[in-house]
């Protein structure tokens, strides 16, 4: 089954005058399992892409044993800078749903399917030189130019806490 992305490339005028282009690598949802194959030599060619920045928005993998086969088709990327949030899948593994159920209100109550080792996820991506942005607030340079990045939790899960980043760029947050 072929992986369903489309690769865009955008040219925004947003750099200081004179600067080089950045090129980043921006992905989400992947939701590895370990014999998803297909996904993993697509996440293994990224690396032609020739990213500057790579920023991973979460929901990267949708199974227990699916770290080690994430981190080993990420292989190079890992050595190039960047930045990465979690998502629920990241958290918690999906689990069945009868379509049915979600026509019918659930009283505010959350079933979740069996708890991930994120904590393991997040030292092999950081291993690699990546950052977490979970309720942080950075300043990265890439080629040359200094950028102000920040990030929260998950939503779904409402563990996001936009306090913990808010501010006027260059400021401490607010904490």
């Amino acid at each position: 089954m072929p992986m369903a992305y489309k690769i865009r490339r955008s040219s925004l005028p947003i750099l200081p005058s004179g600067a080089a282009d950045i090129r980043i690598l921006h992905f989400s949802d992947l939701h590895l399992t370990p014999k998803r194959n297909w996904l993993i030599r697509d996440i293994k060619s990224w690396v032609n892409l020739k990213p500057d920045l790579i920023i991973s928005t979460g929901d990267l993998i949708a199974h227990k044993e699916a770290i080690e086969p994430l981190i080993n088709s990420l292989g190079r990327l890992l050595e190039i800078p960047g930045l990465f949030v979690f998502g629920s899948n990241d958290y918690y593994a999906p689990r069945f749903r009868n379509p049915i159920t979600y026509l019918i209100p659930d009283k505010g109550e959350r079933k979740f399917g069996e708890k991930l080792d994120w904590k393991f996820l997040e030292k092999e991506l950081s291993r690699g030189g990546w950052k977490s942005l979970i309720h942080k607030k950075e300043n990265i340079t890439i080629n040359g130019v200094t950028i102000e990045v920040r990030g929260t939790d998950d939503a779904h899960l409402e563990l996001d806490n936009y306090p913990l980043v808010a501010g006027q760029v260059g400021k401490e947050a607010d904490v």
